[in-house]
């Protein structure tokens, strides 16, 4: 995944991240929020859907994020806001009657690590692994919230060449005596909410560290 300009979001017609309640978790997080405008993921769910995702993820120590190093706290840790326009009759994400569609949700935090991230980062598909447990779900004043556990690989991996992706996160550094892409428990939390008459909003944090996740208030 590569960095989108300021352009390319507007062109795109979607969210801009001054129209969203985006709030910094605490502590040591990369300073700027990314954006990154798809183009792929309405031919993963075979749906005619715009994706943007705002993004963000641990500081950088010696050069590199510390989301490539699985001593960090911040390892494999990251946050932001998936943008969904549905060009079609709904919301994507909601079923017709208006309740979640959770399988729908997952698809795109599934999407977006396992292809955008890993994927990109040099994990083969034959390698992907993600499950999902869910652990509450809640509505307040029409928004949705989802408190999960996610077993998938980490984003640790040893230097072979340059990948387009190091421009971002800096170099794997780190050695340790894992494999590559070692499988992790990561803690996970969304808020979904309707933006407007066709764009869902999906609040999201990920990490190994559950209380990152749980002392996100959003």
């Amino acid at each position: 995944m590569t960095i989108n300009n300021q352009d390319n979001i507007m062109k795109s017609g979607l969210v801009q991240l001054s129209d969203l309640s985006l709030t910094r978790p605490q502590g040591d997080w990369y300073p700027l929020i990314n954006a990154y405008v798809d183009n792929t993921f309405s031919n993963y769910i075979k749906k005619d859907v715009d994706l943007l995702i705002y993004y963000s993820y641990g500081d950088f120590k010696k050069g590199s994020s510390t989301i490539l190093d699985p001593n960090s706290h911040y390892f494999n840790s990251f946050f932001g806001c998936y943008v969904i326009r549905q060009n079609e009759t709904g919301f994507y994400g909601f079923n017709d009657d208006g309740d979640l569609d959770l399988e729908e949700i997952l698809k795109v935090p599934e999407y977006d690590y396992d292809f955008l991230v890993a994927g990109s980062l040099g994990l083969e598909n034959d390698n992907i692994i993600t499950d999902y447990t869910i652990n509450l779900i809640s509505s307040v004043d029409g928004n949705h919230y989802v408190d999960l556990t996610i077993t998938t690989n980490s984003l640790y991996h040893q230097y072979e060449q340059f990948n387009l992706n190091y421009l971002q996160y800096g170099l794997p550094y780190i050695r340790n005596e894992q494999q590559d892409f070692f499988p992790i428990q990561m803690s996970g939390k969304f808020k979904i909410t309707k933006y407007n008459e066709s764009i869902t909003l999906i609040y999201y944090i990920f990490s190994p560290n559950r209380d990152i996740v749980k002392n996100w208030d959003i």
